[in-house]
């Protein structure tokens, strides 16, 4: 196993004032600790600034250990906080490092950093689970020897979550819950999926969304951006199945004047606008195989390529979502696994509106009526018939199709509203029946298999049967994805 150790650079502590200038304090706590206690493959040495055009005190104490200890791997690290005392920016920044290295043994030296920058630590090695040390060292003059004492901090780990969330007691910087947007109603059975996508947004991490067409995978992106410390940054929706390959390529990545037949001028790419935000990507499941692939060294190398440019750093972070099982595609040779594992490292899944309860459908019902009242300056209402016909129907296209249904109320009528506004679909569906009993069976799988988009574990569930009986009557009366 790996063993690394990871610390901040400290500039108090590391660097000392002379007439010269500010030079490597050779008493300072990570030159000592390379001086008497280095046993491991490589030091990540962790610098708040953004890189080393902005502070160049990295480069200068990383050049000075090369030069003292020849043998030690350093990796210096440019993370950016903009504010070293905000805990919730820290935390985040740290994270995915941490995480990089989950194989590994993990010394972190605590020492040098602020008082913030120690705490994180703490919240670390706590929650996470990893293979982590927290170490200090006793300056020389303390000790009973000439040299620092290293200190393994011996720590009960408590039973928090891995998921902790940090607060700060500020309320100005405190993250809430509740979505500011009035275009959102979080019913019960949205609620628990609200509650980790709250848990997602403080991290950095990739998330993928799954769920129906007409869910809400859009609002729920925006929450996590909305929540996160990347929310006053931009947040760009990319609907991936309304784009061929060489159209979504130049949106995405950008591209050079003369690159291709119409690139007229230089264009940024969607990655670029997006810089320092979020960048959802819909209908994930829907692009080819080469588009995967290029998707998939954003995710590994944080890098795009422009088209007729050289290759580019980008900072963003990327939530997807689909309506397909993309497992299934993965079987099928459609959607590579890789990328699958990279885009699901969490994955939130929307209910659809059938399962919802009827009190939740009552309540969202209720919602749009509000929402289009104000909109339209006016009220109406629904009569009981009516909304017993809204609360008994399937809804295919799930909340956004309730939503559409309420507007059509507003636009087409006034006071109470009865079941002649219903649309014909709703009122008058066409349905064929067949006398036989095998073709009924086969009418109901199909649309059973057709509401939840051919996903063949959730339609077994909901049929009451196993698994490989849906697959054998699949094969029996030849059904075919449309």
């Amino acid at each position: 196993m790996e063993k690394i150790l990871i610390s901040w650079l400290a500039i108090q502590n590391d660097f000392v004032q002379t007439r010269k200038g500010k030079e490597i304090n050779l008493l300072g706590p990570n030159y000592l600790y390379h001086q008497h206690y280095y046993d491991y493959e490589k030091h990540i040495l962790l610098s708040s600034a953004k890189s080393e055009e902005v502070d160049t005190a990295g480069i200068f104490f990383k050049n000075k250990l090369y030069q003292d200890f020849p043998k030690h791997q350093v990796q210096l690290e440019y993370i950016d906080i903009k504010d070293v005392i905000d805990l919730n920016e820290v935390y985040q920044k740290v994270l995915p490092i941490l995480i990089t290295y989950r194989t590994a043994k993990i010394d972190i030296f605590f020492s040098p950093g602020t008082a913030v920058m120690r705490l994180v630590w703490f919240i670390c090695h706590q929650t996470l689970g990893l293979d982590t040390a927290l170490i200090q060292t006793r300056k020389p003059i303390y000790g009973k020897t000439l040299q620092p004492e290293r200190i393994y901090l011996e720590l009960q780990r408590d039973a928090f979550p891995s998921g902790l969330i940090i607060r700060e007691a500020n309320q100005k910087q405190k993250l809430k819950k509740i979505p500011k947007s009035k275009q959102i109603c979080i019913t019960s059975s949205l609620e628990p999926v609200y509650e980790e996508a709250f848990k997602v947004a403080q991290t950095d991490v990739t998330a993928l969304i799954l769920g129906e067409s007409g869910t809400g995978k859009e609002h729920l992106a925006k929450y996590i951006h909305q929540q996160s410390l990347r929310k006053d940054a931009p947040f760009i929706t990319v609907n991936c199945s309304a784009m061929r390959d060489d159209l979504l390529e130049s949106r995405l990545y950008g591209h050079k004047k003369g690159s291709f037949t119409g690139a007229i001028t230089d264009q940024e790419g969607l990655f670029e606008k997006a810089e320092g935000g979020s960048v959802f990507l819909d209908e994930i499941g829907d692009i080819s195989l080469y588009m995967q692939q290029s998707l998939l060294r954003i995710l590994q190398e944080k890098e795009i390529q422009p088209i007729g440019k050289i290759p580019k750093k980008v900072n963003v972070r990327i939530i997807a979502a689909t309506n397909k099982d993309l497992i299934q595609c993965c079987e099928e040779g459609k959607f590579r696994w890789d990328l699958y594992y990279r885009l699901s490292i969490v994955d939130l899944e929307i209910p659809s509106f059938r399962s919802f309860t009827k009190a939740d459908k009552k309540k969202l019902i209720n919602f749009f009526l509000k929402l289009y009242g104000n909109i339209y300056s006016r009220s109406i209402s629904l009569s009981k018939k009516l909304e017993e016909e809204i609360l008994t129907y399937a809804f295919p296209g799930n909340i956004r199709e309730l939503e559409n249904m309420i507007e059509r109320f507003y636009v087409l009528g006034k006071g109470q509203i009865e079941t002649s506004l219903l649309p014909n679909r709703i009122k008058s569906p066409q349905i064929v029946f067949s006398t036989k009993l095998s073709d009924m069976e086969k009418q109901h799988i199909k649309k059973v298999l057709e509401q939840y988009h051919y996903n063949l574990s959730q339609t077994a569930k909901a049929l009451g049967i196993v698994l490989n009986t849906l697959k054998k009557k699949i094969l029996l009366y030849n059904i075919k994805r449309k």
